[in-house]
């Protein structure tokens, strides 16, 4: 297999999907006013919190966002690799939050999962779980960060840093961004569509075997899935080349998952 194609499997494919907003509404401090020249949805929008939480309402309200303890997804995925290869294939992934998470992908004959347990990540291809190397702990660990808690109200933090509201243009389409440093020191963007106000782009650092890197993802083809907005399209870009398209085929929030899903047996599965 590709070695870009390895490097970049390491990385849950979805990592921001349904209601992920709830994360940002943790960021409400230190935020600046919103400039002159905004139009339609700015004008009840004087900062990046009150973006936030008209965001949230777009995504299905804190009523629906704040009951969430599990989500499936089940996806179609392409990854692309050195000289334009590419590979197809489909990942199953499960979050339990607030600490598991479980990412298994068929590649044909290929079979790769990774598994953070609430400690350690491990992986396995094929055979048996191997404990992980450390960047892939703290991919898979911080992957979870960018999904809803059940702990909204006791999660705002006064040491993160929200930057608020600027415009700018994504492919012709009229976005609002904020930026944000949270409290483990990490720097995002947030694009969201002006008319819906639910995300349409994120640019944050990622964990990889070679180091930090820049990733972004595109979201779009919104529907309801389980009362939550979500995308059902998505398109990942590392460093700026363009890593995956994932097209997500089922989404299941609260399924009930299994405990075993989130420990490494000693034998095979």
């Amino acid at each position: 297999m590709d070695a870009k194609i390895r490097r970049f499997i390491y990385i849950p494919a979805i990592g921001i999907t349904v209601a992920l907003l709830t994360f940002w509404l943790w960021t409400r401090r230190n935020e600046e006013p919103t400039p002159a020249g905004l139009t339609r949805s700015d004008r009840a929008l004087s900062t990046a919190e009150d973006l936030l939480k008209a965001s949230l309402a777009s995504y299905g309200g804190i009523d629906r966002t704040s009951q969430i303890r599990e989500i499936t997804l089940k996806n179609a995925i392409t990854v692309y690799g050195e000289n334009q290869s590419r590979i197809q294939g489909y990942s199953n992934e499960c979050y339990r939050f607030p600490d598991k998470v479980r990412v298994d992908f068929a590649f044909g004959a290929n079979q790769v999962s990774h598994l953070f347990d609430g400690t350690a990540a491990w992986t396995r291809t094929g055979g048996n779980w191997a404990k992980g190397p450390d960047y892939l702990t703290e991919g898979l660990r911080r992957s979870l960060k960018h999904f809803p808690t059940t702990l909204l109200t006791t999660a705002l933090d006064d040491r993160t840093l929200l930057k608020g509201i600027v415009p700018k243009n994504l492919d012709g389409k009229r976005c609002l961004t904020i930026e944000l440093t949270d409290r483990e020191g990490d720097q995002s963007r947030i694009w969201f569509d002006d008319e819906t106000l639910l995300m349409a782009r994120i640019d944050y650092p990622v964990f990889t075997s070679l180091g930090v890197d820049s990733m972004t993802i595109l979201m779009t083809d919104y529907r309801e899935a389980g009362g939550i907005q979500t995308p059902f399209r998505v398109a990942i870009y590392y460093n700026g080349d363009r890593a995956q398209d994932i097209t997500i085929k089922e989404v299941v929030i609260n399924p009930r998952l299994d405990d075993s899903l989130f420990v490494p047996s000693h034998g095979k599965e």
